[in-house]
């Protein structure tokens, strides 16, 4: 294993602080100008066809930049 990152085929990414990524995030919710969003893709609802999102992962939610200056 050593300390490298290992490529995985996850449809999400995993931060030293525990914070899940989805597909539809444009970046850690902790980072500042980043806002929570309803995904376009289920309208909020998590689910597409009884199936889970692929883009929010199932929460309704995505992370996206707030608009600026």
């Amino acid at each position: 294993m050593g300390d490298k990152a290992e490529s995985t085929n996850h449809p999400f990414t995993v931060h030293q602080e525990g914070t899940k990524l989805n597909p539809g995030d444009e970046g850690d919710p902790s980072t500042p100008g980043m806002a929570e969003n309803v995904c376009r893709k289920c309208n909020g609802t998590g689910k597409i066809g009884g199936v889970e999102c692929p883009i929010c992962g199932g929460t309704g939610v995505v992370y996206e930049e707030m608009g600026g200056a």
